[in-house]
């Protein structure tokens, strides 16, 4: 029979035997996964911190993977942003005022070159990367600027560059190539003036701003626009009257205003005999001082009007042709009304909004808010780069309107072989390369448009790329502690795992000797 002692220790040590299983078990569990615990629960008070840690990571790992993408975006607008500013400076050194070759197709080498220019710079402008554009401000899924045969040509009964081109230069020279001005003689009595006057007060052709001469035998007078009967406005005008004894080398000269700003002076200069050429006219020798005085004076009114259409067809226009670029790409005053390019009404007396007319070379993302913030990424709970970009800027726009109106302009002579005709065509082309050179020209102290947009983003670059290495230094810091909380030491378990088996298997074998014993075995021992 069994001692009523030894029973009660039996079932004590299967209990024990019980207990010790269960830790060798969870040992064994322990040792295999490497973790402290299957479930929070068993990581006790510390599974508050591991969770948080958990969260942590998540969070982080999110705004690292915004972060890398947004970087790819960054990185490939900051390679299209060199490459634009390569490209205007390589147009300043292409686009050569001096340099009047016409190819086999009707533009000139200079042309040519800035064709392939304006190309390359469209393609910047629609460059686009993971199906978004870049400079099509909020997630554009479609390309933000028009192809350069739209462009240049217009599409669907809207015009293009080269139309509303050919509307501004009619507009400024006039029917007669003029600039909108008369010049007349008045040589009858003892009058002996050269007057030249403006059309209209309207905004096109030269705006007459003053008349000066040299030599004791001219009067010079100027009168400005008077506006003071909007019924009846007077035009400006000048003129000059030829009061004595003209000497070679006495000039008069006046001063016109294009609609680029620009001033420009029409200097007439007195010559012995015939006039020796652009920009000077005879003194008349008739005896009769009073006949001189006249017949000099119709000279120089004669002179004054060849003047002022050589000067139209060449400076005027490429003026006319760069004020229609800047309606044609938006950069007009941004604060009248209604905001859209305008074109001159059919008789030159003013503007007519024109919006619907024109062909809208962007197509991106024009609304409130400035470009940068079209596109921004949260790259830390309290940190956010904005690198949005459109094609519209002032920047882009400008330096595709010099190079796009460069290529638009015809500079073929209006009568092939004609010599005047030909050097006509060929100052024109000096006058709009050098409006345009000096356009894409930037002062050595200064940085151009498209180089100030790359710094801005160049800023955006660099903080993403600290983002990145801060997240990443954050991530690992969270995931050492959280592994800290989480995980065992192998080694150390694998010892105590080694001794809970040694101490198992002598418990087995005590708890088995002490089952065994008996009245009779404890007698006999």
């Amino acid at each position: 029979m069994s001692i009523p002692s030894i029973s009660g220790s039996g079932a004590f040590l299967s209990s024990l035997l019980l207990t010790q299983k269960n830790q060798l078990d969870e040992k064994t569990i322990q040792f295999t996964t490497g973790k402290v615990s299957q479930t929070y629960a068993g990581l006790g008070e510390e599974r508050i911190t591991s969770l948080k840690m958990q969260q942590e990571v998540t969070v982080a790992n999110a705004h690292l993977e915004a972060a890398t993408n947004a970087g790819l975006q960054i990185e490939q607008l900051g390679k299209t942003l060199e490459q634009m500013e390569k490209l205007r400076s390589d147009a300043v050194t292409a686009i050569n005022p001096n340099n009047y070759q016409l190819t086999t197709e009707g533009e000139t080498t200079s042309q040519a070159t800035t064709r392939i220019m304006t190309l390359e710079t469209i393609s910047q402008l629609n460059t686009n990367v993971g199906g978004y554009y870049l400079y099509g401000g909020k997630n554009a899924v479609d390309a933000p600027v028009a192809s350069f045969e739209k462009i240049m040509d217009g599409t669907a009964g809207k015009i293009g560059l080269k139309q509303m081109m050919a509307s501004y230069e009619d507009a400024h020279l006039g029917a007669d190539g003029s600039g909108r001005t008369t010049v007349s003689s008045d040589v009858s009595g003892a009058a002996a003036r050269a007057t030249v006057a403006q059309n209209s007060t309207g905004p096109f052709g030269y705006q007459i701003v003053g008349a000066n001469s040299f030599g004791s035998g001219f009067a010079t007078a100027f009168s400005a626009a008077d506006l003071t009967d909007p019924m009846a406005p007077v035009p400006a005008k000048a003129s000059v009257d030829v009061t004595g004894t003209v000497k070679a080398g006495d000039f008069v000269a006046f001063d016109v205003a294009l609609p680029n700003g620009k001033r420009t002076t029409v200097k007439l200069e007195a010559a012995d005999g015939r006039a020796n050429g652009y920009g000077s006219f005879a003194i008349s020798k008739a005896a009769d001082p009073l006949q001189a005085r006249k017949e000099t004076a119709q000279n120089i009114a004669d002179l004054l009007e060849k003047t002022l259409k050589q000067v139209g067809a060449t400076e005027l226009k490429a003026a006319a042709d760069s004020q229609a670029g800047d309606e044609f790409f938006g950069l007009y005053d941004k604060s009248r009304s209604p905001q859209e390019p305008r074109l001159p009404k059919a008789d030159a007396s003013g503007y007519e909004a024109a919006g619907s007319k024109v062909m809208p070379w962007y197509t991106g993302y024009d609304g409130p808010g400035t470009p940068r913030s079209d596109k921004e990424v949260h790259v830390d709970k309290h940190l956010t780069v904005q690198f949005g970009a459109r094609a519209n800027e002032e920047p882009f726009a400008r330096q595709l309107k010099n190079l796009s109106v460069f290529v638009a302009a015809d500079f073929t002579a209006d009568v092939e072989g004609d010599k005047g005709s030909e050097a006509r065509a060929e100052q024109y082309y000096n006058a709009l390369a050098s409006e345009t050179d000096r356009n894409l020209s930037v002062a050595e102290s200064k940085i151009s448009g498209v180089r100030s947009v790359a710094t801005e983003i160049s800023v955006a670059r660099t903080t993403i790329q600290s983002a990145e290495t801060r997240l990443k230094q954050r991530t690992q810091s969270y995931l050492n502690l959280q592994q800290k909380i989480e995980n065992v030491d192998k080694m150390e378990v694998a010892v105590q795992l080694s001794e809970m088996l040694n101490n198992l298997q002598a418990s087995y074998k005590m708890t088995s000797s002490i089952l065994n014993l008996n009245l009779h075995n404890y007698l006999r021992s």
